[in-house]
């Protein structure tokens, strides 16, 4: 049923319509397999199904219409990619957990999930004790948020190689 809904676009014209509305960026009802998305009142490009962008002429010419059509396509890529994981991905099946959740990672005891709901996709990571999970971090609907609590709880990457907001802000000197 879930691979079935991914085909013909459901879940993910759905999270992305959640996504685009919380990140503020206007956008049209899906239909015929593109989600329209709109600036200054006007279409300035629809997201396909496969995660890429139709933009229209002259739209990009625009800075600011420019960065909103990047920020567009990286929103787009992630909820494909997490879609097309969630409908590959197998139950998470543990005796403290009662809820569907799919298993989208594991290592070094700790574990990745996520579950749709009517807020869209939502992500948690635990950590693996015997047959149960303990210690969750929820991370709603923030996938990128999700995968790096992961790799850091996992050991993957020292919290310290993990660049904040504001290491990632132009420093201003006088």
């Amino acid at each position: 049923m879930q691979e079935e809904a991914l085909k013909n676009g459901e879940v993910f014209f759905s999270d992305l319509s959640l996504r685009l509305k919380t990140e503020g960026i206007k956008h049209l009802p899906e239909g015929g397999g593109h989600l329209p998305v709109c600036f200054g009142g006007n279409e300035i490009c629809a997201v396909l199904l496969n995660g890429g962008l139709t933009i229209k002429k002259g739209a990009a010419e625009n800075a600011e219409v420019g960065a909103l059509l990047r920020r567009v396509r990286g929103i787009a890529t992630e909820v494909l990619e997490y879609a097309t994981l969630m409908q590959n991905a197998p139950p998470l099946i543990v005796s403290s957990l009662s809820v569907p959740y799919r298993l989208l990672a594991e290592f070094n005891c700790i574990v990745l999930g996520g579950m749709r709901t009517e807020f869209g996709t939502q992500f948690v990571t635990w950590a693996r004790r015997g047959d149960g999970l303990l210690f969750g971090h929820y991370c709603d609907n923030n996938y990128g948020a999700a995968k790096q609590d992961f790799v850091i709880r996992a050991g993957l990457v020292e919290k310290e190689c993990v660049f904040s907001d504001n290491h990632l802000e132009p420093s201003v000197t006088a």
